[in-house]
């Protein structure tokens, strides 16, 4: 068995890490839903676009973490339930 190199305080820093990667792609997710929903497909690729980004800088923590000898915990992820109301500028 590998001997992980990575600090008590180091591991639980990368949990959160990949938490919130995985929270923020499935924000873009549902945003891109909400979107393709109402219409606006340009606006659906950009955030589809960025939910694979977060997964992608999720599995580069997990590669980390492997590499460091440790093993990520997949986080449970909480649902999603905002809703957009508009597009339009805050003033």
């Amino acid at each position: 068995m590998v001997k992980s190199l990575l600090s008590k305080d180091m591991k639980q820093a990368l949990q959160e890490a990949l938490y919130l990667e995985l929270y923020q792609s499935n924000l873009w997710k549902s945003l891109a839903n909400q979107m393709q929903r109402s219409g606006f497909f340009g606006t659906q690729k950009y955030f589809l676009a960025e939910s694979a980004e977060e997964l992608t800088h999720y599995q580069m923590h997990v590669d980390f973490m492997n590499d460091m000898g440790d093993c990520a915990d997949l986080p449970a992820i909480e649902a999603i339930k905002d809703k957009v109301k508009t597009l339009g500028c805050v003033s």
